[in-house]
């Protein structure tokens, strides 16, 4: 009876080969598992990272949009102050010490306005000469082809003889503005002191009721403003009795 031949045995390197390749094959896995679970960890903090910021953003960006609300309200309340400011300090002193006026007398004032604007229409006024009414006063300011530099605020200044001449009773207010600035009270003082010059100069002695007044804000560099005369104070019961 034949005996089958036998399988030759492994060597022994045989086998440590095969447990290296094993064992390296299972560093190789596990250091890729290690990888990837890395990766995963940084991908997640990166995300977390982001979402913070974006949070963050929105907060700044929030937080920015009040403050330019609230510095915008501030602007214009600052700059509706300024306005209620410079029209305060436009109006002469004696008007802003005066009484409120009645119906009675604003209608008195009102014709008399009127009556002393056609007159004024009439009169042979410069063409440059802008007229504006209002309901206390008439405003001369200066317009299209008024001279330049002093020639033109002596012939706007020059005005108040042709002026005076229709009323003597009126009051001629003649103003000098320069806009605000680092000079600017200087600068309206100078021009105020040109055109009273030039105003007298014109005048010639005529008695008339002057006033110069030096204003710092924006507007023309002078203007005439008009005033109607005021109503005689009334006299009191007492000084009636006294005489009768």
């Amino acid at each position: 009876m034949e005996t089958p031949p036998s399988t030759p045995a492994r060597s022994p390197w045989d086998r440590w080969i095969a447990v290296g390749m094993v064992a390296l094959s299972a560093l190789i896995a596990s250091a890729w598992i290690m990888r990837e679970r890395q990766w995963a960890t940084d991908l997640a903090e990166s995300r977390e990272d982001l979402r913070q910021a974006m949070h963050r953003l929105k907060t700044l960006s929030s937080s920015t949009d009040q403050i330019r609300a609230a510095y915008l309200q501030r602007k214009a309340e600052l700059d509706s102050t300024r306005k209620k400011l410079e029209q305060a300090s436009a109006r002469p002193p004696e008007e802003k010490s005066k009484t409120p006026a009645t119906q009675e007398e604003k209608a008195k004032s009102g014709k008399m306005i009127l009556a002393y604007a056609e007159k004024l229409s009439q009169a042979k006024l410069p063409s440059w000469v802008a007229i504006e009414k209002t309901e206390t006063s008439i405003r001369l300011l200066p317009g299209v082809g008024l001279p330049a530099g002093n020639e033109g605020f002596a012939a706007f200044a020059g005005l108040a003889r042709p002026l005076a001449s229709l009323d003597p009773d009126w009051t001629l207010e003649l103003t000098a503005r320069a806009e605000p600035g680092t000079d600017a009270w200087e600068t309206a003082q100078d021009r105020g002191s040109l055109l009273m010059s030039s105003a007298q100069k014109s005048l010639k002695g005529e008695p008339v009721r002057l006033r110069l007044r030096i204003d710092v804000s924006k507007g023309p560099r002078m203007e005439w403003r008009l005033l109607p005369p005021e109503n005689p104070a009334k006299p009191l019961p007492e000084a009636k009795a006294a005489k009768k």
